[in-house]
């Protein structure tokens, strides 16, 4: 719209000037029209005093032949159309007063004509006709010149009013769609957030600038389009792609580039362009570059919120494992030394107890914290990664990777707040350091080995990898393998180890203990397997067939053995089996299939499992005492677990750890203060105690005088299997070990 208000303007400047020239060249020429008619009527009133002085000769002979009369009227007649052609060019008034005027000075020309009138009535006239002819001239000169003046301003006002906008306006100008032929593209072009740039073939200044420069990136249109460097508005980095794709489209006719670059707004602020460069410069109409430009910054964040959430673990921020794995390959591949590169594979501790005890936003905050300390600790190539769960891996570059692994270890088993209150958790971590042949899988294979190892010698440590724990991880995946096996074809068997009373030595009952008989004859113990079941899951279906054979087991004792209505049966439950959906349901389809009271089962949890007493783990106890069966704590003492703790928990019987029990060895006064401590707290919560691993007669004593009810261990019955658990019963007692 400005572009044809100006083209307007300039037409209609063009048209003032030259009308104005027009008013003015006639104004002029009527000036001198009447000038110059002056000048003739002087030559008339000289015509006319000779003619006087004739007709006052002829006046006083009047001899005189009419024929020289008429002779002279004749020759003023004559010199008057001789001096007189531009009368027609004056205004018709000034005509009739020159003709009337002129009139009584010619003689008569024919018979019956009056003849020559006053000579002095003549003169009057004719000086009334010169003075106005002079008047003419004066008005038609003065006019001329106020009309060239009005004419001057105008142009000078138009000149002053277009000088701002008319070079950038008429640079930039070109062919726009018509309103009425294509009225959408109009409209597009005018209102679109999409810029449209036309630049000339020298690539030096515009032909056309869309209005949607003002709103995209801020700057005016006229400003913009007298100084349209790419400069103001390109980020630095980026110029030179946006220059390249420019000069490469200039330089193929009908040629097309496309091209993303980053663009500041003229507040600052930053964006993104996705331009299409073209080569019109043989379009009629257009003969430019032309570049469409539009705002892509959302679709560009969208695209790298999307990149970083498939390379980073969404809950802490740290990479994950595919992340991590490329940034091994890239270091691998970087660093010709690969004894400066290392891996260290971090398993926190008693991560599992927190987050079901605690709930799972507990357990997030503590992940939470464990990666910000992580990344804390890490210096500036270092890599931090969460590879799942509780399992994180820390990539080092450089020396020392054993001293960084030892710092992250202790750092971590320092206290942590939540808003339930302090927890501590610590980490087992295994550290590899590659070599000349080392992958990203080997290097995380032989880490969680040596992770693995540090678990096992005690946890919250730290463990370098050795070559013959590549031989323990490979019987590990070969042992889960195998167990896989053993549970689809139930090759376990159980033994059961007597509980007796510690006064008068009676069975109260068994505790139904897993082994694994393997295909060579050798027998796997449950401590060898059972963890590894644990992190796996497989033990839910091993604890599901225990619970099945062990109910089983007891109800065949009692309606068989004599006295056998009496025998209890205690079963060991883990975590993962305990919260595993459906295991209530479970328990009393298995009571009801054997036809057992629910009193006679004893369901053993270890106090690790429980604490932190979250109500789903309360729920499922309290689901499970509804059933009828008794819910043991085993292992007490070695998870601290507190009074009050206790007091809410729906618990039965408290096993006291076998640490205690041989710790009477020392026959210290406070080995002995820990277990009365212990059997006066049961006292208390009127919970049964069961102590285990007694294994000698001192031990059994002091248990009795403490008053602690029952006890198992070597020195009272080892294991048995079912047949030497049913002579055991009949009074053989028999200490056969299964």
């Amino acid at each position: 719209m400005r572009h044809r208000c100006a083209s307007v303007l300039v037409v209609v400047a063009v048209a003032v000037s030259l009308t104005g020239a027009a008013v003015v060249s006639a104004s002029l020429q009527r000036a001198h029209v009447a000038g110059s008619l002056a000048a003739d009527l002087d030559r008339i009133g000289t015509t006319a005093a000779r003619l006087h002085q004739q007709q006052d000769r002829l006046a006083l002979g009047a001899e005189v032949a009419p024929d020289e009369v008429m002779g002279l009227n004749r020759e003023l007649s004559d010199e008057l159309a001789e001096v007189t052609p531009e009368v027609g060019d004056l205004d018709p008034a000034l005509q009739a007063l020159l003709r009337t005027s002129a009139a009584p000075v010619v003689a008569p020309s024919s018979p019956g004509d009056p003849g020559v009138r006053s000579t002095e009535e003549f003169r009057g006239a004719l000086d009334a006709a010169k003075a106005r002819a002079r008047s003419e001239a004066d008005a038609a000169f003065r006019r001329a010149q106020v009309l060239l003046w009005v004419m001057t301003v105008v142009v000078l006002a138009i000149v002053l009013v277009l000088g701002v906008r008319v070079n950038g306006l008429v640079r930039v100008a070109v062919r726009r769609p018509s309103r009425t032929a294509d009225g959408h593209l109009w409209a597009r072009v005018a209102h679109d957030d999409e810029l449209l740039l036309v630049y000339h073939a020298d690539l030096r200044g515009l032909r056309y600038v869309s209005p949607s420069i003002e709103r995209v990136l801020g700057f005016p249109l006229a400003d913009f389009a007298i100084d349209p460097d790419p400069r103001r508005f390109l980020v630095e980095e980026d110029l030179q792609a946006w220059n390249d794709a420019v000069a490469a489209t200039t330089s193929e006719p009908g040629g097309h580039r496309r091209v993303t670059v980053r663009a500041r707004r003229l507040d600052g602020s930053e964006l993104h362009l996705e331009a299409d460069v073209t080569n019109l410069l043989d379009e009629p109409g257009v003969a430019g570059v032309a570049i469409n430009a539009r705002d892509i910054s959302s679709r560009v964040h969208l695209e790298a919120d999307l990149a970083h959430q498939a390379t980073h673990d969404a809950l802490t921020g740290l990479t994950n494992r595919l992340q991590f794995t490329h940034e091994v390959n890239a270091v691998l591949a970087d660093t010709e030394d690969h004894a400066e590169v290392a891996i260290v594979l971090l398993d926190l501790d008693g991560f599992k107890e927190i987050n079901d005890s605690l709930g799972h936003g507990a357990g997030d905050d503590v992940l939470v914290t464990v990666a910000a300390r992580l990344a804390t600790l890490s210096r500036r190539r270092d890599c931090v990664a969460r590879l799942g769960g509780d399992e994180f891996a820390v990539l080092l570059v450089g020396d020392h990777a054993e001293a960084v692994a030892q710092r992250i270890v202790e750092a971590l088993a320092e206290p942590i707040e939540l808003v339930e209150g302090p927890v501590t958790v610590g980490a087992s971590a295994g550290v590899v350091v590659a070599d000349a042949g080392s992958t990203v899988a080997s290097l995380l294979r032989d880490a969680d080995a040596a992770m693995y190892d540090a678990k096992r010698r005690g946890r919250n440590r730290v463990s370098v990898f050795e070559p013959a724990m590549h031989d323990e991880l490979v019987e590990r995946m070969q042992l889960r393998s195998e167990l896989d096996a053993a549970i689809a074809s139930e090759a376990f068997t159980l033994v059961y180890q007597p509980k007796l009373g510690l006064e008068d030595g009676s069975v109260e009952g068994f505790e139904a203990l897993i082994r694994w008989p393997r295909r060579d004859g050798s027998v796997t113990a449950p401590n060898d397997f059972i963890p590894i079941a644990e992190r796996t899951g497989q033990i839910v279906p091993i604890g599901s067939w225990v619970l099945r054979t062990a109910v089983a087991q007891l109800a065949a004792w009692q309606r068989q053995l004599p006295d056998g209505a009496s025998l209890t049966m205690a079963i060991n439950v883990s975590t993962r089996q305990l919260s595993a959906p459906g295991f209530v349901d479970e328990v009393r389809r298995v009571l009801v299939g054997n036809r057992v009271e629910p009193t006679a089962v004893t369901l053993e949890i270890t106090e690790t499992a429980l604490i932190g007493d979250t109500d789903e783990a309360v729920a499922v106890l309290s689901a499970l005492r509804g059933l009828g069966v008794r819910i043991a704590v085993d292992d007490y003492g070695s998870g601290h677990a507190s009074i009050a703790y206790l007091r809410r928990l729906p618990v039965d019987v408290l096993k006291i750890d076998r640490s205690f029990v041989a710790a009477l060895d020392e026959r210290t006064d406070e080995a002995e203060g820990y277990l009365r401590s212990i059997t006066e707290l049961a006292r208390t919560l009127r919970l049964d105690t069961v102590a285990e691993g007694i294994e000698h007669e001192h031990q059994l004593d002091q248990l009795r005088a403490l008053g602690c009810s029952s006890g198992q261990g070597f020195h009272l019955a080892r294991p048995l299997s079912p047949e030497a658990a049913e002579r055991f019963l009949s009074g053989r007692r028999r200490l056969d070990a299964a």
